[in-house]
Order: structure tokens, then C-alpha cells, then sequence
């Protein structure tokens, strides 16, 4: 599994979960039904995510570090 993941073979799920993190800082996207629903139970809002601390956090890993890495720092990017 190591090797295979060095290689950039990872699950689609993983690179997904990956590329959400560092797009919104989140591991998945927080739909605005929830949000509103947030609102309506009275709670505060979610904190912003800070997806550049985390990539600079993650940047000494393998996964990071690969080619998989460079194509999810671009869609972090946009």
C-alpha cells in the first residue's frame, strides 16, 4: 500500500478527501442546507478553514510531495 501510494496510486476517495482539505480546509464541503440549519438551531457559524496552514503543515509528506500533490495544489489554487 506504501509503495502504491508513493507512486501516486491512492484511492479516488483519499485524493478527493486531500484536495477538499486543502481547497476550504475542510475534509468535505459543508453544504448550505447545514448551514442554514446551523443558523436556525441558533449555533455559531463554522470557522473558516485555513487550508494554507495546513498545506504548510502537510508539505514534508510523501502524498504532498508526489505528482497527485502538485495537481491538487493547483485546484487548492484556484
Amino acid at each position: 500500500k506504501n509503495m502504491a501510494a508513493e507512486e501516486g496510486h491512492i484511492p479516488q476517495l483519499f485524493r478527493d478527501l486531500l484536495a477538499n482539505l486543502l481547497k476550504t480546509g475542510y475534509v468535505y464541503e459543508v453544504p448550505e442546507s447545514r448551514i442554514r440549519r446551523r443558523e436556525s438551531l441558533g449555533l455559531p457559524p463554522l470557522p473558516i478553514g485555513d487550508s494554507e496552514s495546513i498545506l504548510k503543515t502537510i508539505q514534508g509528506l510523501k502524498i504532498v510531495e508526489s505528482s497527485i500533490a502538485n495537481r491538487l495544489r493547483d485546484i487548492w489554487r484556484k
